[in-house]
């Protein structure tokens, strides 16, 4: 993976394997088919809650109103309905907000020819925002693309073609003569690291595009995760830039922590939403997620500027990091865990 800066055309370069990336249908398409296997789980398609009444106290029943006019009554509900979560607006905890005023565009590309990286992820940080380009196959990439809110409904009006040559055009966009990418090259010269090959990242070139859509970007974090017969996990209970590709897998890992916590709920008897075992679970969670909430939170501060002294700022440090292998492989294997 290999990811810099345009103002300053500093970098990191992680070798090796990082991680893995999987197409959310696939996902959904395997999680359908286990659903599928299993006679005990009842799947209800296009229906949606439209109302969430929570007890006010441990052992009464969830009771859910459906938009098709039915009613479901649970022990638990697990709030998995993404970032305009009902089940959170119902349990009133407070969320802590910040808007980014950004969206991101994601779309899968076509290379023009076979990538010569196959495998390598490119990020590349502008002043409106980073653009990551993430191998699928020899031919496709996914592109996620931060932008100003105006600049992404104007790209998404786009048609194809103009959309392939504005993207082309702002890839192979060579960062410019500054005195803050001469430090940065005597920086890699001391540290005998050798400087980013910027031809070899702006000679990909993408003649499709397909699947193009745009949602908007935020932070968000709910102060309780848990209130009585409820627990919130992904989306609905916190909100990250996509910036560190972290959002998906802090979910997966609410997931993991909820279900462990709901199977020893059982195996000691109690009651399915008991608040002892959902607290533990809120606290768990609140530990693994806040800190990289507010470590992608400050990367969005630090990059998405056009401050000069930033620029020279996070230059150095992405170059100190980059020539520091010890400090470098820590990361990666933090990122790697993550």
């Amino acid at each position: 993976m290999v990811v810099w800066d345009s103002k300053s055309n500093s970098k990191i370069q992680f070798e090796g394997e990082i991680c893995s990336i999987a197409e959310n249908q696939k996902i959904i398409d395997s999680l359908h088919h286990k659903i599928s296997q299993n006679s005990e789980i009842t799947f209800q398609n296009n229906v949606k809650i439209v109302k969430c009444d929570l007890p006010h106290e441990e052992g009464r029943p969830v009771n859910l109103k459906l938009n098709d006019g039915t009613s479901i009554s649970s022990e638990l509900v697990i709030g998995a309905d993404g970032i305009n979560s009902i089940v959170r607006e119902a349990t009133c905890s407070k969320t802590l907000k910040a808007n980014y005023e950004q969206f991101g565009l994601v779309a899968t590309l076509k290379f023009r020819d076979i990538s010569p990286n196959l495998g390598t992820a490119y990020q590349k940080f502008l002043p409106t925002g980073p653009i990551a380009l993430l191998p699928l196959d020899k031919e496709h990439c996914s592109l996620v693309w931060t932008l100003p809110s105006h600049k992404a409904k104007e790209y998404m009006a786009l048609n194809d073609e103009d959309f392939l040559y504005k993207l082309n055009t702002i890839l192979s966009k060579v960062s410019e003569p500054s005195v803050i990418n001469e430090v940065n090259r005597c920086f890699d010269s001391f540290m005998k690291v050798q400087s980013i090959n910027e031809s070899e990242i702006n000679g990909l070139r993408y003649n499709e595009v397909f699947s193009r859509a745009i949602f908007p970007l935020g932070l968000g974090h709910t102060v309780n995760y848990v209130n009585y017969g409820a627990a919130l996990i992904g989306d609905a209970a916190h909100r990250i830039h996509p910036l560190a590709g972290l959002g998906a897998n802090l979910g997966f890992s609410d997931v993991k922590i909820l279900t462990d916590k709901l199977e020893e709920t059982l195996t000691n008897g109690d009651v399915l939403g008991s608040m002892t075992y959902l607290k533990e679970y809120e606290s768990l969670s609140q530990c693994s997620n806040v800190g990289p909430l507010f470590m992608t939170h400050m990367l969005q501060r630090m990059f998405c500027n056009e401050s000069q002294i930033l620029a020279a700022i996070r230059g150095l440090g992405l170059n100190v990091v980059n020539g520091i292998k010890p400090l470098k492989n820590l990361i990666q294997s933090a990122a790697a865990n993550a």
